[in-house]
C-alpha cells in the first residue's frame, strides 16, 4: 500500500509529508491519498481512516470492490465515489473519496492522473492552498468528469474516417466498429452516473457537500493531436485525453453549503 499526505495550512502554504499527521493543522486541510489492490491491506488501511472515524465497511469495500459512481452519506462524513479514465487503455477505474470537514481520503488501486494533476497543482499554486476541503473534492472530481466527456468527443471526431473506410469498403470495419462500440459502452456507464453523483453532491444537505467545481469553472483538458490510446480489437487506435489537465485559476467557493 502507498500513502503519501499533503497539509495545506488555510494560508497558502501546501507540504507533503510521509506520514498522516497526528494533530490536524489549525486551519487548512489533510489530504491523504492512498494506493491500495490488495484484500490484505485493509486492516492498514483502517489504521490510517479510523483516526478520522471513517465508516469500516465502506473503507474495506473501497478495497477490491468495484461500484458504479454513487454518493453515501454517513452523517460524520461522506464518500463520494467517481470514475477516472485510465491511461493505458479506453477503460474506467474506481476511485472513492472520504470526505469530512477536514479530511479528504482517496483510495484507488491504480495510479490516477487525475489526482496526479490536482496534487501537483495545488502544491505549485498558493491560491488553490486557501480554499476548502469541499472544494477540493469538486476540482478533483471535474478533472475526472472531464476526461471522461472528452474521450468521448474524441470518438465522435472519428466518424468521417469511420465513413470514409465503410465507403471504401474495407475488411475491417465491422470488426473495429465492434471494437469502438465496447470502448464507448464502458465509457457512458460510467458518465451518467457519475453526473447523477456530481447532482446528488450539488443538492445534498450535508454540510460536507461541495458545489462541484465544473458548474462554475471549465478545466483546461485538451486533446493534443498525436496522443493515441490502444482500443480493445486489432491494435485499432483512437485520440486519448491529456494528462495535462488543468485546474481552474480561481476556486470559487460555493455560495451556500446548505441547499
Amino acid at each position: 500500500m502507498q500513502i503519501r499526505t499533503l497539509i495545506a495550512d488555510g494560508v497558502g502554504a501546501v507540504e507533503p509529508v510521509d506520514d498522516p499527521p497526528e494533530r490536524d493543522p489549525e486551519h487548512g486541510w489533510v489530504w491523504i491519498d492512498v494506493i491500495a489492490d490488495d484484500d490484505d491491506e485493509v486492516a492498514a488501511l483502517h489504521e490510517v481512516t479510523d483516526r478520522y472515524g471513517l465508516d469500516r465497511l465502506a473503507v474495506r469495500d473501497s478495497i477490491g470492490d468495484l461500484d458504479m459512481p454513487k454518493l453515501d452519506d454517513f452523517g460524520h462524513h461522506l464518500l463520494a465515489v467517481f470514475h477516472g479514465l485510465r491511461e493505458d487503455r479506453v477503460a474506467t477505474y474506481e476511485l472513492d473519496c472520504f470526505l469530512t470537514d477536514r479530511h479528504l481520503v482517496t483510495v484507488h488501486a491504480q495510479a490516477s492522473p487525475s489526482v496526479e494533476a490536482l496534487w501537483n497543482q495545488v502544491q505549485q499554486r498558493a491560491e488553490l492552498a486557501t480554499i476548502a476541503i469541499d472544494e477540493l473534492v469538486a476540482l478533483l472530481a471535474d478533472v475526472l468528469t472531464r476526461r471522461l466527456l472528452r474521450v468521448l468527443e474524441a470518438f465522435d471526431e472519428q466518424m468521417e474516417a469511420l465513413v470514409a473506410r465503410a465507403l471504401a469498403a474495407d475488411d475491417y470495419l465491422l470488426e473495429d466498429l465492434t471494437a469502438v462500440r465496447a470502448d464507448l459502452a464502458g465509457i457512458r456507464r460510467a458518465v451518467q452516473p457519475q453526473r447523477d453523483t456530481l447532482a446528488l453532491l450539488r443538492h445534498s444537505t450535508s454540510p460536507w457537500s461541495p458545489t462541484p467545481a465544473g458548474a462554475a469553472s471549465p478545466m483546461r483538458s485538451t486533446l493534443p493531436v498525436g496522443r493515441r490510446v490502444a482500443s480493445t480489437r486489432r491494435g485499432q487506435h483512437w485520440p486519448r485525453p491529456s494528462t495535462r489537465t488543468g485546474v481552474p485559476r480561481r476556486a470559487r467557493r460555493p455560495t451556500s453549503r446548505r441547499c
